[in-house]
């Protein structure tokens, strides 16, 4: 079933079902997202043979517009399903799994050409399978095993067509408001096999090749689980047990307690803009002179 959810009064609907004749279905649909920014058109892909009532319906991959409630094709026809995907510049990278006697695909990592409609195979390198795609729009990352299940995290190397290995014992990865954040163990290895601590949580800058960790931020690996890592609008969320949500800070603002304070230059050279959490929703704002005389004032 894909089941679709009205956010103002709740109500859910079914706009469609699929059925599959795969011998080790995964799932029905593995991964649905939308891309270049349009909402109302859903890219979902899994093991699915058909849609239950339409004839000549794709196979593996569609497109869903929720507006027109129309089934289209993505990719041409294949033997095998589809585990996931992500866009990286005009060509759709698809992670293959497998054909209906539960043989794995030879090439597990694809592109789809939009503009030309055609498939090329992308080297595998290290990277070995399972986890997901990721990118940031300049870099093409991806989460999985690279040998006996050993967790790490790949980049896409486009000269050379393959993915090497950046660390090893990364769990999860996802981008949140263009920046890339890690779930690990206590401890990772880079590409020298050197140690670094990590603390469950970190960002990497793939543009620098840099990962930074949080500082203040004491984790216990019993308690917390970044396995399950998800982009909001406002907030980066993690559905382990128990979940958890991340927030930065605005930037600029200093304080301490629930005060904060941000000195502006009079007259301001350009307009201005201000992003607080939404924690602060219901909270006053003012601005006053360097004199303390208030000057507005009004509810966030």
């Amino acid at each position: 079933y894909v089941s679709v959810i009205d956010r103002v009064t709740g109500h859910m609907t079914v706009p469609f079902k699929a059925v599959t004749s795969f011998k080790l279905p995964a799932t029905v649909f593995g991964s649905m997202t939308t891309i270049d920014n349009d909402p109302t058109k859903v890219y979902i892909c899994g093991d699915f043979d058909s849609i239950i009532g339409k004839s000549n319906t794709p196979k593996f991959m569609m497109r869903y517009d929720l507006v027109t409630g129309d089934i289209s094709p993505v990719i041409t026809e294949q033997p095998y399903s589809v585990a996931g995907f992500v866009k990286f510049k005009n060509k759709l990278i698809l992670s293959m799994a497998y054909d209906k006697k539960g043989s794995l695909s030879p090439s597990r990592l694809v592109a789809w050409d939009i503009s030309a409609g055609t498939f090329s195979n992308i080297e595998q390198g290290t990277f070995k399978g399972g986890g997901k795609l990721i990118t940031n729009g300049t870099t093409l990352l991806a989460t999985g095993y690279k040998q006996s299940f050993i967790n790490a995290l790949f980049q896409y190397d486009e000269p050379t067509n393959t993915f090497v290995t950046l660390f090893t014992g990364v769990n999860q990865a996802c981008v949140y408001k263009g920046e890339v954040y890690l779930g690990t163990r206590e401890v990772i290895t880079n590409s020298s096999n050197e140690a670094i601590t990590a603390n469950y949580f970190i960002k990497y800058n793939s543009e620098y090749g840099e990962i930074s960790t949080f500082n203040g931020l004491v984790l216990d690996g019993m308690n917390v689980d970044f396995e399950q890592m998800f982009a909001g609008k406002d907030y980066l969320l993690f559905g382990g047990s128990p979940a958890y949500r991340l927030q930065p800070i605005a930037s600029g603002i200093s304080g301490h307690s629930n005060d904060f304070a941000l000195n502006v230059p009079n007259p301001m050279p350009c307009k201005y803009s201000l992003l607080v959490p939404t924690d602060y929703i219901g909270s006053a704002l003012t601005i006053t002179g360097l004199n303390g005389q208030m000057l507005f004032k009004f509810i966030l």
